[in-house]
């Protein structure tokens, strides 16, 4: 897969192959750079719902829909008008496995043919939050591996989490269709302190279902962007 792309020209788009699927960036335009509405490179229809937000949802809702559609066609699969759900999440066909991940700087989406898969994507900057935020996203024995990792690793360790968590959530979602709290998954990365590896799961859901016959997790730390993840679940 590549970097982040090295030039960044607001609402271009870039592919990648990822995680056994094909994955599409675009880089966020600032609030004030976003093209005038009948500009707007997406669905008519995604146009005129993304025209009741203010300009810092817009940008980054415009970016994701155009790289969720690329993702969607770069594996053979026209998606029409990607609106939300009850959710809000995007509405898409079901001959596509697909999620979508932004940031205020790249948008990303992730897809491939349906499978009897379901997949997430999330992508975080390691550097923003605080470590005050491990009271909300971690199991007691997270927050014990977290404190036993040296001071200067220890907001990276968090996020990374916090991401892997995410991509999990998203890729759940469809089939359970309710809020899952953070402390419902314990992750635990491996290799702990390289660049990139896979994830071990502990399910504790609070409303007893069934979790996934299966679910893998992968990590990696996508250049100055941070850690983009990924989660697809076997049912």
């Amino acid at each position: 897969m590549l970097d982040p792309p090295a030039t960044a020209a607001p609402l271009t788009v870039h592919h990648f192959d990822l995680d056994g699927g094909r994955a599409v960036v675009v880089p966020v335009p600032a609030p004030d750079a976003i093209p005038a509405v009948a500009d707007w490179p997406i669905d008519p229809a995604e146009r005129a719902h993304a025209a009741k937000f203010g300009p810092r949802r817009q940008n980054t809702w415009i970016a994701g829909r155009m790289a969720l559609r690329e993702a969607c066609r770069a594996v053979g699969i026209e998606p029409g008008p990607i609106l939300p759900d009850d959710r809000r999440a995007p509405t898409l066909p079901a001959s596509v496995s697909a999620s979508l991940t932004h940031t205020d700087r790249w948008a990303v989406a992730w897809a491939a043919p349906a499978d009897g898969r379901t997949r997430g994507i999330d992508l975080e900057d390691p550097t923003r939050g605080g470590l005050h935020l491990q009271r909300m996203l971690l199991t007691e024995p997270e927050a014990v591996d977290l404190a036993s990792r040296p001071a200067a690793r220890q907001q990276a360790e968090l996020i990374r989490r916090f991401a892997l968590k995410e991509a999990v959530y998203k890729a759940i979602d469809p089939r359970y269709r309710r809020y899952v709290d953070f402390k419902e998954v314990a992750i635990w990365p491996d290799p702990a302190d390289a660049d990139a590896g896979t994830a071990r799961i502990e399910w504790m859901l609070a409303e007893g279902e069934a979790p996934p016959k299966g679910m893998i997790l992968r990590w990696r730390l996508w250049g100055d962007a941070g850690w983009l993840c990924t989660a697809e679940a076997a049912w």
